[in-house]
């Protein structure tokens, strides 16, 4: 039995808090572990947490994350700025996010073209409704060859070493939302979006990510689906397939992208 009408509703509310919830989670230490940081300061790497935690008697760690007081030397522990908004007992709403703006966009881009939409329109709307510094790594770069005329599936690989990173899996949620119990469905629909930013891992992440995000996946027609949706190779639409050629070409230059994805640091 699928569900529908308001228990349906209230499963893709869930998803929608969820993904808001794991977002404020870590916001205040989004500062990654990579040498060059947008913010300064040291890297928050597993052992700076720990020691955050430590300090703050929140071992181990049951909800948001707590407030050091008086606040911490940022050299020490370089938080956000928008800290303050997103730690525990101070939290009133979402602070502004590329991972929830995405899902706005999502949206967005299903009410304006709908399901059949197609890579091109991904990119128009971006272009008109997504600020260009609020995006990283894949996604800029993309951005920035969508600006110089370069078209999908182009814009995805050209001057792009964080292609294979996990922008596009942050992207995904909003075509699990909308496919119910379809997640073959979902999963076509969030290559479509992928592949203007990324390539191999970064759009099969996706595809994953898509599929289990189907509120019904835990019925009988979901399950059936799921399993198709892991057998059955993914028809790519005419507007998403590439050449063979341009696959032989992004996997050659995988090790050099990683390698200039690592010395220039980003998100992905």
């Amino acid at each position: 039995m699928a569900l529908s009408g308001s228990a349906l509703a209230d499963r893709i509310h869930g998803g929608w808090l969820g993904r808001i919830a794991g977002n404020m989670l870590g916001k205040p230490i989004q500062n990654g572990d990579l040498p060059q940081l947008p913010l300064g300061g040291a890297p928050w790497t597993r052992d700076r947490i720990d020691r955050y935690l430590r300090r703050a008697d929140a071992l181990p760690l049951t909800g948001y994350l707590p407030a050091l007081e008086p606040p911490p030397d940022p050299v020490e522990f370089a938080l956000r700025p928008e800290w303050q908004s997103c730690v525990r007992g101070r939290i009133h709403g979402s602070c502004r996010d590329d991972d929830v703006d995405y899902s706005v966009l999502g949206l967005h881009l299903l009410e304006t073209h709908g399901p059949g939409f197609t890579t091109e329109q991904v990119g128009e709307v971006w272009l008109l409704r997504l600020p260009y510094l609020q995006t990283f790594a894949a996604e800029r770069a993309a951005y920035r060859n969508l600006t110089a005329g370069v078209k999908p599936p182009l814009s995805a690989t050209l001057d792009n070493p964080y292609q294979e990173w996990i922008g596009a899996l942050i992207r995904a949620d909003v075509h699990g939302w909308v496919n119910p119990g379809d997640p073959h469905r979902a999963a076509a629909m969030a290559r479509r979006d992928a592949v203007l930013s990324h390539t191999g891992n970064g759009v099969q992440s996706r595809c994953a990510t898509a599929a289990l995000r189907g509120p019904c996946r835990a019925h009988r027609r979901s399950r059936r689906g799921h399993r198709r949706s892991q057998d059955e190779r993914i028809t790519p639409s005419p507007q998403d397939r590439r050449p063979r050629s341009d696959d032989r070409a992004s996997r050659a230059h995988r090790p050099a992208r990683r390698r200039s994805a690592r010395a220039a640091g980003g998100r992905g």
